[in-house]
């Protein structure tokens, strides 16, 4: 673990966030986190047992998929490489894979 954060709602909520270095195995940390919420448990109320305790975990791990990319013309002996990392997101309309594509295609015979 190398740090973790909470926050509180007005609803009675709790989220604690557990931030992992990213090479350690996902499966792995949310293994270590389930097990620190088991020893937790009992010294939690009542209404938060009864209400319940979700573990979820997500993968931010994009900076990890860069330095697998740089490994690789490192290890070739290049003293240098240089990424853009350009990240987009959509959220005013729904988009799915298939009008993604379709864009794609119909923005190539354009060209």
């Amino acid at each position: 673990m190398i740090y973790y954060g909470s926050s509180n709602s007005s609803d009675g909520s709790t989220t604690i966030n557990v931030t992992f270095d990213v090479a350690r195995n996902q499966d792995l940390a949310a293994v270590d986190v389930q097990n620190a919420e088991k020893l937790a448990e009992p010294q939690l109320p009542d209404a938060v047992r009864t209400n319940g305790i979700t573990i979820l975990k997500a993968n931010t791990d994009i900076l990890a998929v860069v330095a697998e990319l740089h490994r690789v013309p490192f290890e070739m002996g290049l003293p240098r490489v240089y990424t853009v990392l350009k990240l987009d997101e959509r959220r005013d309309k729904e988009q799915t894979l298939e009008d993604k594509v379709r864009s794609v295609e119909e923005r190539l015979k354009e060209e």
